[in-house]
Protein backbone atom coordinates (compact mmCIF):
# COMPACT_ATOMS: atom_id res chain seq x y z
CA UNK A 1 0.00 0.00 0.00
CA UNK A 2 1.47 3.32 -0.61
CA UNK A 3 1.38 6.48 1.00
CA UNK A 4 -1.06 8.22 -1.04
CA UNK A 5 -3.59 5.65 -1.07
CA UNK A 6 -3.44 5.24 2.59
CA UNK A 7 -4.09 8.39 3.38
CA UNK A 8 -7.20 9.34 5.16
CA UNK A 9 -9.03 13.16 4.76
CA UNK A 10 -11.90 14.48 6.73
CA UNK A 11 -13.86 15.95 4.23
CA UNK A 12 -13.74 12.48 2.18
CA UNK A 13 -14.55 10.39 5.21
CA UNK A 14 -17.53 12.81 5.96
CA UNK A 15 -18.61 12.34 2.62
CA UNK A 16 -18.70 8.24 2.60
CA UNK A 17 -20.87 8.59 5.89
CA UNK A 18 -18.39 8.71 8.82
CA UNK A 19 -19.33 10.90 11.43
CA UNK A 20 -17.82 13.60 13.25
CA UNK A 21 -17.39 11.44 16.30
CA UNK A 22 -16.80 7.86 14.66
CA UNK A 23 -13.51 10.06 13.09
CA UNK A 24 -13.10 11.09 16.68
CA UNK A 25 -13.14 7.38 18.05
CA UNK A 26 -10.92 6.05 15.86
CA UNK A 27 -8.63 8.83 16.72
CA UNK A 28 -9.19 8.15 20.55
CA UNK A 29 -8.87 4.40 20.18
CA UNK A 30 -5.54 4.69 17.95
CA UNK A 31 -6.63 2.86 14.96
CA UNK A 32 -6.05 6.28 13.29
CA UNK A 33 -3.74 9.28 14.04
CA UNK A 34 -4.35 12.76 13.22
CA UNK A 35 -1.15 13.97 11.37
CA UNK A 36 -2.43 17.78 10.91
CA UNK A 37 -6.33 19.40 10.84
CA UNK A 38 -8.28 16.83 8.96
CA UNK A 39 -5.29 14.83 7.76
CA UNK A 40 -5.27 11.18 9.10
CA UNK A 41 -3.37 8.12 8.50
CA UNK A 42 -3.90 4.25 9.74
CA UNK A 43 -1.59 4.14 12.88
CA UNK A 44 -0.22 0.87 11.18
CA UNK A 45 0.97 3.23 8.22
CA UNK A 46 2.37 6.06 10.03
CA UNK A 47 6.09 6.15 8.63
CA UNK A 48 4.96 5.42 4.86
CA UNK A 49 2.00 7.88 4.67
CA UNK A 50 3.61 10.80 6.90
CA UNK A 51 5.12 12.02 3.26
CA UNK A 52 2.00 12.15 1.49
CA UNK A 53 0.20 13.50 4.76
CA UNK A 54 2.33 16.14 4.40
CA UNK A 55 2.06 17.57 1.02
CA UNK A 56 -1.36 17.08 1.28
CA UNK A 57 -1.04 19.98 3.98
CA UNK A 58 1.76 21.88 2.33
CA UNK A 59 -0.06 22.30 -0.65
CA UNK A 60 0.34 21.70 -4.39
CA UNK A 61 3.20 23.24 -4.84
CA UNK A 62 5.03 21.65 -2.01
CA UNK A 63 8.03 18.55 -2.26
CA UNK A 64 9.36 16.22 -0.09
CA UNK A 65 12.86 17.54 -0.42
CA UNK A 66 16.53 17.47 1.49
CA UNK A 67 17.33 14.26 3.10
CA UNK A 68 13.95 12.58 2.22
CA UNK A 69 14.64 13.16 -1.14
CA UNK A 70 18.65 12.15 -0.84
CA UNK A 71 17.22 8.65 0.20
CA UNK A 72 14.74 8.25 -2.50
CA UNK A 73 17.79 9.00 -4.93
CA UNK A 74 19.95 6.72 -3.75
CA UNK A 75 22.51 10.08 -2.60
CA UNK A 76 25.49 8.45 -0.76
CA UNK A 77 26.00 9.87 3.20
CA UNK A 78 28.78 9.04 5.31
CA UNK A 79 27.29 10.40 8.21
CA UNK A 80 23.94 8.67 7.33
CA UNK A 81 20.21 10.51 6.29
CA UNK A 82 17.70 11.46 8.99
CA UNK A 83 15.22 8.67 7.56
CA UNK A 84 12.96 9.57 11.32
CA UNK A 85 12.10 12.95 10.03
CA UNK A 86 10.40 13.79 6.44
CA UNK A 87 11.20 17.07 5.00
CA UNK A 88 9.15 19.40 2.74
CA UNK A 89 9.86 22.00 1.22
CA UNK A 90 6.54 24.60 0.90
CA UNK A 91 6.60 28.18 -0.35
CA UNK A 92 6.84 30.62 2.20
CA UNK A 93 3.34 31.97 1.94
CA UNK A 94 1.95 28.48 3.16
CA UNK A 95 0.34 29.02 6.94
CA UNK A 96 3.11 27.93 9.48
CA UNK A 97 1.77 24.16 10.62
CA UNK A 98 3.15 21.76 12.35
CA UNK A 99 2.16 17.61 12.69
CA UNK A 100 -0.05 16.88 15.45
CA UNK A 101 1.06 13.11 16.62
CA UNK A 102 4.19 11.83 18.73
CA UNK A 103 5.49 8.82 17.36
CA UNK A 104 8.94 7.18 18.13
CA UNK A 105 10.94 10.66 17.15
CA UNK A 106 8.96 10.62 13.49
CA UNK A 107 8.80 14.17 12.83
CA UNK A 108 7.58 16.68 9.83
CA UNK A 109 10.64 19.03 9.02
CA UNK A 110 9.61 21.97 7.44
CA UNK A 111 11.76 24.65 5.13
CA UNK A 112 10.13 27.19 3.82
CA UNK A 113 11.36 29.77 0.34
CA UNK A 114 10.17 31.67 -2.11
CA UNK A 115 11.87 29.82 -4.86
CA UNK A 116 10.16 26.28 -4.66
CA UNK A 117 10.93 23.46 -6.91
CA UNK A 118 9.86 24.13 -10.52
CA UNK A 119 7.28 21.21 -11.26
CA UNK A 120 9.09 20.14 -14.63
CA UNK A 121 11.99 18.82 -12.15
CA UNK A 122 9.73 17.25 -9.99
CA UNK A 123 10.84 12.97 -9.32
CA UNK A 124 7.33 11.32 -8.58
CA UNK A 125 8.14 8.11 -7.10
CA UNK A 126 4.81 6.35 -5.60
CA UNK A 127 2.53 8.95 -6.29
CA UNK A 128 4.72 11.55 -4.36
CA UNK A 129 6.47 14.67 -4.92
CA UNK A 130 10.27 14.94 -4.34
CA UNK A 131 12.50 17.53 -5.49
CA UNK A 132 14.90 16.52 -8.73
CA UNK A 133 18.32 15.48 -8.32
CA UNK A 134 19.98 19.24 -8.86
CA UNK A 135 17.24 20.73 -6.70
CA UNK A 136 17.92 18.38 -3.85
CA UNK A 137 21.92 18.50 -4.20
CA UNK A 138 21.38 22.81 -3.62
CA UNK A 139 19.40 21.95 -0.53
CA UNK A 140 21.64 19.29 0.95
CA UNK A 141 25.08 22.21 -0.24
CA UNK A 142 23.36 24.45 2.44
CA UNK A 143 23.25 21.77 5.32
CA UNK A 144 26.47 19.90 4.63
CA UNK A 145 30.29 20.65 5.10
CA UNK A 146 31.91 20.68 2.09
CA UNK A 147 33.76 16.93 2.86
CA UNK A 148 30.22 15.23 3.40
CA UNK A 149 28.69 17.12 0.21
CA UNK A 150 31.84 16.30 -1.71
CA UNK A 151 30.31 12.65 -1.14
CA UNK A 152 26.94 13.18 -2.05
CA UNK A 153 27.91 15.04 -5.37
CA UNK A 154 29.74 12.36 -6.61
CA UNK A 155 26.69 10.00 -5.78
CA UNK A 156 23.90 12.70 -7.41
CA UNK A 157 26.08 12.51 -10.93
CA UNK A 158 26.38 8.71 -11.03
CA UNK A 159 24.65 6.66 -13.38
CA UNK A 160 22.08 4.30 -13.27
CA UNK A 161 24.40 1.32 -13.64
CA UNK A 162 28.11 2.11 -12.12
CA UNK A 163 29.08 -0.71 -14.01
CA UNK A 164 28.96 1.32 -17.37
CA UNK A 165 30.41 4.71 -16.14
CA UNK A 166 30.01 6.06 -19.71
CA UNK A 167 26.28 6.50 -18.61
CA UNK A 168 26.35 9.29 -16.02
CA UNK A 169 24.51 12.35 -15.28
CA UNK A 170 26.38 15.01 -16.73
CA UNK A 171 22.74 16.67 -17.47
CA UNK A 172 23.09 17.04 -13.63
CA UNK A 173 26.27 18.52 -13.33
CA UNK A 174 25.32 20.78 -16.27
CA UNK A 175 21.73 21.90 -14.24
CA UNK A 176 24.13 22.50 -11.08
CA UNK A 177 26.04 24.74 -13.28
CA UNK A 178 23.01 26.49 -14.98
CA UNK A 179 21.54 26.79 -10.90
CA UNK A 180 24.38 28.97 -9.67
CA UNK A 181 24.62 31.51 -12.21
CA UNK A 182 20.75 31.85 -11.92
CA UNK A 183 20.75 31.87 -8.20
CA UNK A 184 23.76 33.11 -6.80
CA UNK A 185 22.33 34.15 -3.27
CA UNK A 186 20.31 31.37 -2.86
CA UNK A 187 21.53 28.68 0.57
CA UNK A 188 23.76 26.29 -1.17
CA UNK A 189 24.76 27.84 -4.81
CA UNK A 190 28.33 29.18 -3.01
CA UNK A 191 28.73 25.70 -1.81
CA UNK A 192 27.40 23.81 -4.91
CA UNK A 193 29.93 26.17 -6.96
CA UNK A 194 32.86 25.71 -4.74
CA UNK A 195 32.45 21.71 -5.14
CA UNK A 196 32.07 21.67 -8.77
CA UNK A 197 35.31 23.87 -9.18
CA UNK A 198 37.57 21.48 -7.07
CA UNK A 199 35.94 18.15 -8.23
CA UNK A 200 37.98 16.55 -10.78
CA UNK A 201 36.73 16.77 -14.98
CA UNK A 202 34.62 13.95 -15.93
CA UNK A 203 33.21 10.67 -14.54
CA UNK A 204 32.01 10.51 -11.11
CA UNK A 205 33.11 7.36 -8.48
CA UNK A 206 30.87 4.14 -8.40
CA UNK A 207 30.48 3.89 -4.61
CA UNK A 208 30.99 5.64 -1.29
CA UNK A 209 33.82 3.82 -0.54
CA UNK A 210 35.68 4.77 -4.36
CA UNK A 211 34.97 8.64 -3.06
CA UNK A 212 36.51 8.42 0.10
CA UNK A 213 39.94 6.98 -1.27
CA UNK A 214 39.87 9.62 -3.59
CA UNK A 215 39.64 12.58 -1.01
CA UNK A 216 41.81 10.35 0.60
CA UNK A 217 44.55 10.48 -2.19
CA UNK A 218 43.85 14.43 -3.01
CA UNK A 219 43.82 15.77 0.34
CA UNK A 220 47.32 13.68 0.76
CA UNK A 221 48.78 16.00 -2.74
CA UNK A 222 47.89 13.00 -4.75
CA UNK A 223 46.05 14.98 -7.10
CA UNK A 224 45.94 13.20 -10.66
CA UNK A 225 43.55 10.48 -10.26
CA UNK A 226 41.19 9.27 -12.93
CA UNK A 227 38.12 7.84 -12.33
CA UNK A 228 36.17 4.92 -14.12
CA UNK A 229 39.86 5.04 -16.64
CA UNK A 230 38.74 2.71 -19.65
CA UNK A 231 41.39 0.78 -20.49
CA UNK A 232 41.05 -1.27 -23.59
CA UNK A 233 43.15 -4.81 -22.64
CA UNK A 234 44.26 -8.08 -24.53
CA UNK A 235 42.38 -11.23 -23.41
CA UNK A 236 43.68 -14.38 -23.33
CA UNK A 237 41.99 -15.38 -26.92
CA UNK A 238 44.08 -13.16 -28.52
CA UNK A 239 41.33 -10.47 -28.77
CA UNK A 240 40.88 -7.11 -26.40
CA UNK A 241 38.20 -6.20 -23.34
CA UNK A 242 37.35 -2.88 -22.39
CA UNK A 243 37.73 -2.58 -18.67
CA UNK A 244 36.84 0.20 -16.35
CA UNK A 245 39.63 0.87 -13.73
CA UNK A 246 37.58 2.11 -10.02
CA UNK A 247 40.59 5.03 -10.14
CA UNK A 248 43.88 5.25 -11.98
CA UNK A 249 46.84 6.97 -11.31
CA UNK A 250 49.55 7.46 -14.38
CA UNK A 251 52.35 8.79 -12.84
CA UNK A 252 52.47 5.27 -10.13
CA UNK A 253 51.88 3.37 -13.53
CA UNK A 254 48.85 1.91 -10.96
CA UNK A 255 45.55 1.05 -10.58
CA UNK A 256 43.20 0.67 -8.05
CA UNK A 257 40.12 -1.19 -7.28
CA UNK A 258 37.71 -1.08 -4.11
CA UNK A 259 35.47 -4.35 -3.96
CA UNK A 260 32.41 -4.13 -2.42
CA UNK A 261 31.02 -7.45 -0.22
CA UNK A 262 29.56 -9.05 -3.71
CA UNK A 263 33.33 -9.80 -4.50
CA UNK A 264 33.33 -12.20 -1.89
CA UNK A 265 31.74 -14.87 -3.47
CA UNK A 266 33.94 -17.60 -5.45
CA UNK A 267 32.77 -16.73 -9.04
CA UNK A 268 33.58 -12.98 -8.39
CA UNK A 269 36.41 -13.83 -7.28
CA UNK A 270 37.48 -16.00 -10.41
CA UNK A 271 36.47 -12.96 -12.43
CA UNK A 272 38.57 -10.52 -10.51
CA UNK A 273 41.28 -12.47 -11.10
CA UNK A 274 40.95 -12.67 -14.62
CA UNK A 275 40.48 -9.13 -14.89
CA UNK A 276 43.51 -8.32 -12.87
CA UNK A 277 45.65 -10.62 -15.69
CA UNK A 278 44.19 -8.47 -18.32
CA UNK A 279 44.95 -5.49 -16.71
CA UNK A 280 48.25 -6.44 -15.16
CA UNK A 281 50.57 -6.60 -18.42
CA UNK A 282 50.50 -2.69 -18.28
CA UNK A 283 49.43 -1.87 -14.91
CA UNK A 284 50.21 -2.45 -11.38
CA UNK A 285 46.73 -3.59 -9.66
CA UNK A 286 45.79 -2.60 -6.08
CA UNK A 287 42.76 -4.53 -4.91
CA UNK A 288 41.28 -3.45 -1.48
CA UNK A 289 37.76 -4.58 0.38
CA UNK A 290 34.86 -1.63 0.27
CA UNK A 291 35.44 -1.94 4.36
CA UNK A 292 38.95 -0.72 4.38
CA UNK A 293 38.54 1.72 1.71
CA UNK A 294 35.70 3.68 4.42
CA UNK A 295 37.31 2.11 7.76
CA UNK A 296 40.62 3.41 7.10
CA UNK A 297 41.21 5.25 4.03
CA UNK A 298 44.87 6.37 5.24
CA UNK A 299 46.04 2.79 4.96
CA UNK A 300 45.71 2.96 0.73
CA UNK A 301 47.44 6.35 0.93
CA UNK A 302 50.20 5.06 2.50
CA UNK A 303 50.54 1.93 0.24
CA UNK A 304 50.32 4.20 -2.97
CA UNK A 305 52.82 7.02 -1.46
CA UNK A 306 55.10 4.02 -1.24
CA UNK A 307 54.47 2.61 -4.72
CA UNK A 308 54.78 6.37 -6.08
CA UNK A 309 58.39 7.05 -4.25
CA UNK A 310 59.70 3.92 -5.33
CA UNK A 311 58.32 3.94 -9.33
CA UNK A 312 59.56 6.06 -12.10
CA UNK A 313 57.28 8.93 -12.98
CA UNK A 314 55.45 7.65 -16.53
CA UNK A 315 54.41 10.00 -19.44
CA UNK A 316 51.50 9.54 -21.44
CA UNK A 317 52.83 6.12 -22.64
CA UNK A 318 55.27 3.23 -21.08
CA UNK A 319 56.58 -0.08 -21.44
CA UNK A 320 56.13 -2.64 -18.81
CA UNK A 321 58.13 -5.73 -19.79
CA UNK A 322 56.67 -6.81 -23.34
CA UNK A 323 53.69 -4.49 -22.99
CA UNK A 324 52.80 -0.84 -24.47
CA UNK A 325 50.48 1.32 -22.82
CA UNK A 326 49.37 4.53 -24.14
CA UNK A 327 46.40 6.86 -23.38
CA UNK A 328 46.03 10.00 -21.24
CA UNK A 329 42.85 10.98 -19.64
CA UNK A 330 39.72 8.59 -19.82
CA UNK A 331 41.06 6.59 -22.79
CA UNK A 332 44.03 3.83 -21.99
CA UNK A 333 45.43 1.10 -24.12
CA UNK A 334 47.37 -2.28 -23.56
CA UNK A 335 49.19 -3.75 -26.05
CA UNK A 336 50.57 -6.94 -25.56
CA UNK A 337 53.13 -9.09 -27.27
CA UNK A 338 53.86 -12.10 -24.44
CA UNK A 339 51.62 -13.98 -22.72
CA UNK A 340 53.32 -13.44 -19.35
CA UNK A 341 53.28 -10.52 -17.25
CA UNK A 342 53.32 -9.25 -13.53
CA UNK A 343 51.62 -10.10 -11.07
CA UNK A 344 49.06 -8.57 -9.25
CA UNK A 345 49.07 -6.99 -5.68
CA UNK A 346 45.73 -7.86 -3.75
CA UNK A 347 45.87 -5.55 -0.63
CA UNK A 348 42.50 -6.59 1.40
Amino acid sequence: MSGQSSLLLRERLLASGHTPSSIQHRVNTGIWIRVFDGVYVPSETLDKSLGAAALVRGGPRSALSHHTAAIVHRFDSSAGWDARSTWLTVPHTVARFSPQFESGGSQVVVKRTRLVPDPSSLFVADGLRFTGRVRTLVDLAGLLDAAEFAIVLESGLRGPDPKNPEVWRSDVLTGLEAWVVAHPRQPGSLAVRQAIAHRRPGRPTGSIAESAVIFALIGAGITEVIVQARIVAPDRFGGTRVQFADLLIPAGQLVIEIDGSDHDSPARRRADHERDRRLSPGFHVFRYSASVALSNPQHIVDDVTRHLAATRPAGESWLVGDARVEGAGHEWTITRTNPSGPSVASRR
